[in-house]
């Protein structure tokens, strides 16, 4: 299996040998479980086959960095995941140019046997105005263009056993990236959830990394939620959540990543951004819901103001993701502790 996945690459004997001990050696030294998804990240850097796995891959090394698991999986998942998808596994768009292509070639098929059924049928026609001694002849033509008319009609039944096949597989192909949406979406939101944000942000500082761009979070607490619960019901409280989740998707860049990570708490990624420019994203979605007074529907009876505080942190360059996350989180603290409705730069 090792032999083949790597043919390519024109290894001899010895050197994949090699490769292969090397790799997991280091596994063994970084103390990273040997299974395979880590195996060919350690592969892959040591082989120098992938050059920006291993410009990650010496940040994370250099930095002393401990490679726990969701690190060895975000780096598989964004830089040898893909090729993999790519080349090694027939999706369903790749089933449908399939089938395609086999509809089109019966059609050639049939366009052929048509016109074959044609010729015959005038060849015997020719033949039955002979002489009497021709007579078994073309008895033996029709019954060859009967035949072909008989192959016609197979040709245009498994024609539409294919195009029923065809929009089968479309509608899979629909329901699973469907659910696949969902899986990685908030609900009530819509905006993506915490699974889809800690997918984000270890993809995110993973390429932060190998082109040594800037990276920075937000995460943001709505100001006094379980007032709004307690006091008019989490039908209201799920309202506010819904506000602060389209001021965030329509305040925020469109290079940022909304999402909604738990409760009232939501989280903001912003790929190449500077701590200053990221403070100025948070302030922004918070003053565009300061001003905002909240009604009861029907009524008009006003309810009082949606007010949120953020906690700002720039990615440490090998830093473990959590603590990335942690200081945020320490930063939305102190903007509590400040009064709430502010926006705080962690230390």
């Amino acid at each position: 299996m090792l032999q083949e996945s790597y043919s390519c690459m024109n290894f001899s004997d010895t050197e994949l040998a090699s490769l292969v001990e090397q790799s997991l050696t280091k596994l063994r030294e970084l103390n990273v479980p040997a299974i395979p998804m880590n195996y060919h990240v350690l592969f892959e850097h040591i082989a120098c086959v992938n050059t920006a796995l291993s410009n990650v891959m010496r940040v994370y090394l250099d930095s002393k960095h401990h490679l726990d698991q969701d690190t060895m999986r975000s780096l598989f998942d964004t830089y040898i995941a893909p090729t993999f998808r790519d080349h090694n596994v027939m999706s369903a768009a790749d089933l449908d140019k399939v089938i395609s292509q086999t509809m089109g070639i019966i059609d050639m098929g049939r366009n052929s046997a048509t016109e074959l059924a044609g010729e015959v049928s005038e060849v015997a026609s020719s033949l039955g105005s002979a002489a009497s001694g021709a007579a078994n002849i073309s008895g033996a033509v029709s019954r060859l263009a009967a035949a072909a008319r008989d192959a016609i009609a197979r040709a245009q039944v498994a024609e539409q056993e294919l195009a029923a096949n065809r929009d089968e597989t479309r509608k899979i192909r629909e329901r699973f990236e469907a659910a696949s949406r969902a899986a990685l979406t908030d609900g009530l939101t819509n905006i993506a959830n915490r699974k889809h944000f800690d997918q984000k942000i270890r993809q995110l500082a993973a390429q932060a990394m190998e082109t040594g761009d800037p990276l920075a979070i937000a995460m943001i607490d709505i100001d006094h939620f379980k007032k709004f619960n307690d006091t008019h019901g989490h039908q209201l409280g799920d309202s506010v959540i819904k506000l602060v989740a389209r001021k965030l998707a329509t305040e925020c860049r469109p290079t940022d990543f909304p999402a909604r990570y738990g409760g009232e708490e939501f989280a903001l990624a912003m790929p190449k951004t500077r701590e200053d420019a990221a403070f100025s994203v948070a302030d922004r979605v918070r003053q565009s819901l300061a001003g905002k007074t909240l009604k009861k529907r029907g009524t008009g009876e006003p309810i009082g103001a949606v007010t949120i505080s953020s906690g700002v942190s720039v990615y440490e360059f090998g830093e473990p993701i959590d603590r990335f996350i942690e200081r945020a989180d320490k930063a939305l603290y102190q903007a509590k502790q400040a009064g709430r409705n502010c926006v705080k730069l962690a230390n």
